[in-house]
């Protein structure tokens, strides 16, 4: 019986805490130019405050061949004379033998290079400007500019600034659930009801963080739907927790569960649409 909550916790872990709070993203577009910047794998996104753009689309468009050194994540750019060197999770940036360092490291997302915008603008020269009411990214490679900060809604950081504590709580749950074995399930889920009961006051923390935020208009309505995300999120973990406790019949609480998830994937779908009308 242990292993079969161990299975349906399993599943429902992964699910719940990926999908429960939706993280706020932006789209952006890219023109380079005065011509769009089409990215085929991933795109430009928003990470803490800060545009990471992908390095494959734009430096192939600006005239650069890529190199890519899979053993240490390094990628080297050369265009005629000039030569770019960059390397995931590192803030360095070598321009031909002038070096500098970037406020944010280029990394790995979704198994693309990203790259902050102004590792565009020390590299290549390159201005960089922001259209915030079309959320576009305009690069003009005739001129250098010195490269302005995005304006992005304050919302945005104190939201990401709230629910990150939520990433590493379903880390540590879902890492213990991937370790058990037929040998350690029971202390395993012991462990994983201690792990519960903390993360519980985690969820806690991070509801009164949200409810403490004042919105803009413009994200009022997120506002709402993430509070509640939190507070769904709230109740499944109390489920989950019961269930280890053996406070609940086991198929009473896997059916339950299940309406709780399906509740939390609407809530989440909700939030995105929201989004992505900003």
């Amino acid at each position: 019986m242990r292993k079969r909550i161990c299975m349906i916790l399993t599943a429902l872990t992964a699910m719940i805490f990926s999908t429960s709070v939706y993280t706020a993203e932006q789209k952006l577009s890219v023109s380079l130019n005065g011509e769009n910047v089409s990215f085929s794998n991933a795109q430009p996104i928003i990470v803490n405050g800060r545009t990471l753009i992908p390095l494959r689309g734009l430096f192939e468009k600006m005239g650069y061949t890529i190199d890519w050194e899979p053993a240490t994540k390094t990628a080297t750019l050369i265009k005629g004379s000039s030569i770019i060197s960059m390397r995931s999770g590192h803030k360095a940036l070598q321009v031909n033998q002038n070096s500098s360092i970037l406020d944010v490291p280029a990394q790995i997302i979704n198994n693309s290079m990203m790259i902050p915008l102004r590792a565009i603008s020390e590299a290549t020269g390159a201005s960089v400007n922001w259209d915030a009411n079309t959320k576009t990214v305009y690069i003009g490679t005739i001129t250098r500019q010195v490269s302005p900060e995005i304006s992005i809604d304050p919302y945005v950081n104190k939201y990401m600034s709230c629910i990150s504590p939520l990433s590493e709580a379903s880390e540590s749950i879902i890492g213990i659930l991937s370790s058990v074995n037929d040998t350690n399930i029971s202390d395993k889920l012991d462990e994983l009801s201690d792990e519960i009961e903390e993360n519980l006051n985690v969820i806690d923390g991070v509801y009164r963080q949200l409810d403490m935020i004042t919105p803009s208009a413009e994200f009022e309505q997120f506002h709402i739907k993430a509070k509640e995300a939190v507070g769904k999120l709230n109740e499944l973990a109390e489920i989950m927790q019961s269930m280890l406790n053996n406070e609940y019949d086991y198929d009473e609480a896997e059916s339950e569960l299940k309406v709780f998830l399906k509740e939390a994937q609407e809530i989440n779908s909700q939030m995105n649409a929201l989004a992505l009308a900003l």
